[in-house]
């Protein structure tokens, strides 16, 4: 923290003992109908869509170019800085 941002609140209660503080709710999952297989607490925070494969292929895709053009960025500037620094040490 620096000198413009503003202190935050009960900062200083910070340096008591851990029984000043709530313990952390604790969120698990339960069984439901005496089944074995354990159901989320609460199903509708997590995003269960599959994504088609013509859609997973497309991401696959971008990554893939993205990843070849970061390695032929990379080898061309390496390239570029070692005839660089070699021509220059050569004129001197």
């Amino acid at each position: 923290m620096n000198e413009q941002e503003p202190a935050l609140p009960k900062a200083d209660a910070a340096t008591g003992s851990s029984a000043d503080f709530p313990e952390d709710a604790a969120v698990t999952s339960r069984l439901v109908g005496g089944s074995e297989a354990a159901r989320l607490a609460n199903p509708d925070a997590v995003d269960t869509s599959l994504r088609s494969p013509v859609q997973r292929s497309r991401t696959f895709a971008g990554i893939l170019v993205n990843t070849a053009l970061a390695n032929i960025t990379t080898s061309y500037l390496w390239f570029a800085l070692t005839l660089f620094g070699y021509t220059c040490r050569r004129a001197m």
